[in-house]
C-alpha cells in the first residue's frame, strides 16, 4: 500500500469564512503520482469544518444565513461562560 501526505495551508478572515479547496486537493492528488486510491481531507482545529456543497455565491450566502439563523453569533452558549474567547457559536457550528 502506498501512502502519500500533502498539506494545504489557507488563510481565513475569521468567522464563517468559506474556502473552496477543490483545486488545492486536485493539485495534491496530481502531484502524488498515485493513479488509484482514496483521498482523506482533514482540517485541524476545534472550529474548522469541511463540507461538500456547490460553491455558488447564492448558495454560500444561504449557507451562512442558515447557520446564523440556527446558531447565532450573539446566542447564549455554555462554552462562553468558561472561556474568554466568546466563540461558543463557532464550536457548535
Amino acid at each position: 500500500m502506498i501512502i502519500k501526505n500533502a498539506s494545504v495551508k489557507l488563510e481565513t478572515r475569521g468567522n464563517f469564512d468559506i474556502k473552496d479547496i477543490t483545486s488545492e486537493v486536485q493539485r495534491a492528488v496530481g502531484a502524488s503520482d498515485v493513479d488509484t486510491g482514496i483521498v482523506n481531507v482533514f482540517v485541524a482545529g476545534a472550529t474548522g469544518a469541511l463540507t461538500t456543497i456547490e460553491c455558488e455565491s447564492g448558495l454560500l450566502s444561504d449557507f451562512k444565513k442558515f447557520f446564523e439563523d440556527i446558531i447565532p453569533m450573539d446566542g447564549e452558549y455554555e462554552h462562553d461562560l468558561s472561556h474568554a474567547g466568546k466563540n461558543g457559536h463557532s464550536h457548535v457550528r
